[in-house]
Formats: structure tokens, sequence, C-alpha cells
């Protein structure tokens, strides 16, 4: 398969693509927005000033290993061990945000672990390509949105 620059890969097409040059695109993508992050909950607060932000996290996506996903996906065993420790490095990222603007964060990939896009039907939170469910693809589901929005109220519960 020949990748955008050259290269050659047929492992991990994604990653050689938004890695090029040792420069990690993604992350650079998500560093040009972060300034509009950390200013977005002093802009609510200046409207609402008794306001409790809170920065909610992405939900566990991928399987951390990949196995059994290439299928459902159509995506390489490496490249979903890739987008997975982006998705890592982004929730990471919001954290940090949340927590220098002194607001809340809500992670919803911890309690979403095992319920990703490659999980069986019955446990699945997270939507495959082609989805199951009334939800878009690599979105949650009614049952994945349940869960965030319990995750959600067990944080600002725990305020």
């Amino acid at each position: 398969m020949l990748i955008p620059g050259g290269k050659t890969s047929g492992l991990t097409p994604c990653e050689d693509y938004y890695s090029r040059d040792r420069t990690d695109l993604i992350q650079q993508r998500i560093q040009m927005v972060s300034w509009q992050l950390g200013k977005t909950p002093s802009q609510i607060k200046a409207r609402a000033r008794r306001a409790r932000v809170y920065v909610v996290g992405y939900p566990d996506l991928l399987p951390s290993s990949g196995n059994g996903c290439a299928n459902t996906l159509g995506i390489t065993t490496g490249d979903i061990v890739f987008l997975n420790n982006e998705e890592l490095r982004l929730n990471g990222d919001l954290q940090q945000a949340a927590q220098a603007a002194g607001d809340g964060y809500v992670d919803t990939y911890g309690p979403s672990e095992g319920h990703d896009a490659c999980s069986a039907l019955s446990g699945r939170w997270i939507e495959p390509l082609v989805p199951n469910a009334a939800a878009a693809p690599l979105h949650p589901n009614a049952v994945g949105g349940q869960g965030m929005a319990d995750a959600i109220v067990a944080a600002v519960k725990a305020d």
C-alpha cells in the first residue's frame, strides 16, 4: 500500500500517514485547538458566574490490543493500537485543561473499557463503522450514552 509521502506499509498506514517526519500530526492538531479549549471555561463562567464546568473525556472507542477488530473496522491491528494511544493522549490533554481552569473532568474512558466498537453487540457502548443501533459510526449507542451519563452524574455528586 502506498502512503502519501512515498512510504509503504501494510501494518500501520494511519500511523505512517499521521506521523510523518517524526511529527505527530494528530497531536499537533490537538495542540492547535487546545488554546480554544482553555478559553471556553472562562467564557462559560463569565456568562454564568456560579456554574460548575465539567469537561467530559472520550469513551473507549477501540480495544487497547486491537485484537479481533480489523474485520469490524477495516483498520489494521497496529493502527488500532496507534489510534487508541492518540485517544488516551487526547483525554490526558482534556483532563489537564480542565484542571488548569479549576474545572471538573469526567473520565468516561475507564467505565467504557471493554465496551468499545469491537466488543460483542450485547456489551457494546460504541457502534462500529456499520452501526447495529441508532447511532453514528464510532459514537455511543443508547447503552453507551447511559454509561457516560452515569459517569457524569457520579462526578457531579462527588464534587
